[in-house]
């Protein structure tokens, strides 16, 4: 017990207060988001305490400050102002913790290491929703419904809203689940990556935490952890899930091609997700032209563009379009919460030039994220932790196309965090040693 009493003693001595209460808080964030965000708040209130003018800095360097007054002024002068200047904490909030998470991330003796230490909790903590998924999915057959629906011990189950054949776990809907696992999907990719290079002489992952060490040999946790996303994705019928996670692979698969064990890996999830498809459709719908040409999105997109023609500069107000929508514009729908599409929700509620800063501010840190995975002279185990953030964000950017789960707080925080560890990781490496 001695050995294992240092190693806790000596984890703790290594980390102030803002670093554990961030790192805990990630940790604990599907199942436990209200403590989550409560720790979260407490490491970003000692982070502003500690580094406020570092904070504030890049927030001012990356151009948040002012797309942060120019989403205020939006909303001074909303249709609706009270519903816009409420919805402004999905995005204000998220601003800061952004910050908060790369200057907290930079403190540590090593960034990489951490991040890649979080990706690995992050992929594993998803084990039970992936496992519990298919028992499910099962469960909300259409012909089992009436069945267990009057089962006292099952009630539970279908006392929500009912989406259909469909998993949703610990979320409030089945997109917001799919949301969330491709990006753990994306996570755990780079990882294996990582893992299916010979570790390098130097590479000491922290001797003096043995469990990260124990946790990182078994290579078949993680490649069941990751690839039970597959499994979660597929269970909770989003289309959007489905495509992204295969999109994800392809990527994977141009890395992947000299271990020929990964690159089989990669496309047996491929197939099997494919043929799941096939023969079983997409939470309950089988697979026919009209998954497409009737999605009712198209209508949803249609009324989103004659509102920005309506006005084009500051938007009608975060939160406005469903008060704007009229029941039945979209036959079948008497309310529609929002755009089902990030940019075009941002160019209707904020304004065309918002969410153009909007794009171009995220994705300059995005593009300083590739470049360097191109261009690094890094050893591939390192760039592919980068790379694992770099595909947990391209989840949340092509999900975007087609839905905004970022109300539900754990998708928005893993967002943004995913968008810190690609903004941290193509910063020059400092010279510490590992």
């Amino acid at each position: 017990m001695e050995p294992t009493r240092r190693v806790v003693i000596d984890l703790f001595k290594k980390r102030t207060a803002s670093q554990l209460l961030f790192l805990t808080s990630m940790a604990l964030l599907p199942y436990f988001m209200y403590l989550s965000l409560v720790g979260l708040v407490g490491a970003i209130g000692l982070e502003l305490r500690h580094r406020g003018k570092e904070v504030f800095s890049l927030l001012h360097r990356r151009g948040f400050i002012v797309l942060s007054i120019g989403l205020i002024i939006s909303s001074s002068l909303a249709y609706e102002r009270s519903e816009a200047f409420l919805q402004l904490t999905n995005f204000l909030p998220f601003f800061l913790f952004f910050a908060i998470a790369v200057t907290l991330l930079q403190s540590f003796e090593n960034p990489r290491q951490e991040l890649e230490k979080l990706a690995w909790c992050l992929v594993v903590a998803t084990l039970p929703i992936n496992l519990a998924a298919p028992i499910e999915y099962w469960l909300k057959t259409p012909s089992l419904v009436s069945q267990f629906a009057s089962q006292p011990w099952l009630a539970w189950l279908y006392d929500e809203q009912y989406y259909g054949h469909r998993a949703q776990s610990v979320f409030d809907h089945p997109n917001v689940m799919a949301s969330y696992l491709v990006l753990i999907f994306g996570l755990g990719l780079g990882l294996i990556l990582k893992a299916s290079y010979p570790t390098e002489p130097n590479e000491t992952l922290q001797r003096r935490v043995g469990w990260i060490t124990n946790l990182r040999r078994k290579t078949w946790l993680l490649y069941s952890a990751t690839f039970l996303n597959l499994v979660g994705i597929f269970c909770s019928g989003s289309r959007n899930g489905i495509i992204i996670a295969l999109s994800q692979l392809l990527i994977f698969g141009c890395f992947a091609h000299k271990h020929q064990f990964v690159k089989l890996a990669g496309l047996g999830g491929a197939g099997a997700i494919a043929i799941s498809t096939f023969f079983m459709g997409i939470g309950g719908r089988q697979l026919s032209l009209s998954l497409v040409t009737d999605d009712p999105r198209f209508g949803v997109w249609n009324i989103a563009y004659d509102l920005i023609q309506q006005r084009p500069l500051l938007g009608w107000g975060l939160g406005n379009y469903k008060l704007l929508y009229q029941p039945q514009s979209v036959p079948g729908y008497d309310y529609i919460p929002h755009a089902h599409n990030f940019w075009l929700m941002l160019a209707v509620e904020t304004g065309a030039p918002i969410m153009i800063a909007f794009v171009v501010i995220i994705g300059f840190i995005c593009y300083q994220g590739v470049r360097t995975f191109q261009l690094s002279s890094q050893p591939i185990t390192h760039r592919a932790i980068l790379l694992s953030y770099l595909l947990a964000f391209w989840g949340c950017v092509v999900f975007a196309l087609f839905d905004t789960p970022f109300y539900d707080a754990r998708v928005n925080i893993l967002d943004w965090f995913a968008l810190a560890g690609i903004y941290v990781l193509s910063q020059p490496e400092r010279d510490k040693p590992l």
